[in-house]
């Protein structure tokens, strides 16, 4: 008997039969579903987690901003001298695409923030 045929008889019927004796012994195949409760759950919590590393990194990025936002309050001058350099590290690197941020206007998240450092910091 060729063994694929074999390995067919034998799952079909669950016994497994001695080529000497005869003797028939009962398979016990255990049938595993694709996508278990087990499974979903770990990706659930996967998912859950990296939803929290996302936010954390994006809270980091608000809270740097705001704080260098209040900094720029206090410290005008180095805060136009940054954003001069910011200006010019970005005219200068092709790869920079990243936005240069006001910070010596009103914080705003969609203004303030670099929103771009989010991939160095998912990266990390």
């Amino acid at each position: 008997m060729h063994a694929y045929c074999l390995t067919a008889s034998i799952i079909r019927e669950e016994k497994i039969y001695c080529a000497k004796c005869g003797d028939a012994y009962n398979l016990f195949i255990k049938q595993e579903r694709v996508c278990s409760g087990k499974l979903v759950s770990l990706l659930v919590k996967y998912f859950i987690f990296l939803l929290l590393m996302l936010l954390c990194a994006a809270l980091f990025l608000i809270v740097d901003a705001y704080l260098k936002t209040l900094n720029a309050e206090k410290e005008p001058q180095v805060a136009l001298e940054t954003i001069e350099r910011l200006q010019k590290e970005r005219e200068e690197n092709i790869f920079n695409w990243s936005i240069v941020p006001d910070y010596t206007a009103e914080f705003s998240i969609t203004k303030s923030v670099r929103w771009t450092d989010m991939f160095h910091i998912v990266l990390i």
